[in-house]
């Protein structure tokens, strides 16, 4: 899975999550969790801003956008 050109657009249970970037502002990064399975598994990944490295844990792949609009989790 490309660690680049992602953009976080909220969906299902993510729309309620706390700590998360602004919904289509910020472009993240996919960064593996250490001892955690890898990303993909159970639809999932791991992500942290692209710009700052601030991390932000584990959200569904549908809420992550490639910069030409096709969702990764379809």
């Amino acid at each position: 899975m490309p660690s680049t050109d992602l953009i976080y657009k909220p969906v299902g249970l993510d729309l309620w999550e706390r700590k998360s970037p602004a919904p289509g502002t910020r472009v993240v990064l996919v960064q593996p969790g250490h001892g955690a399975p890898p990303n993909g598994m159970w639809r999932h990944a791991y992500i942290a801003d692209a710009v700052t490295g601030e991390f932000y844990g584990l959200r569904l792949l549908a809420s992550l956008v490639t910069t030409a609009g096709e969702a990764k989790g379809s």
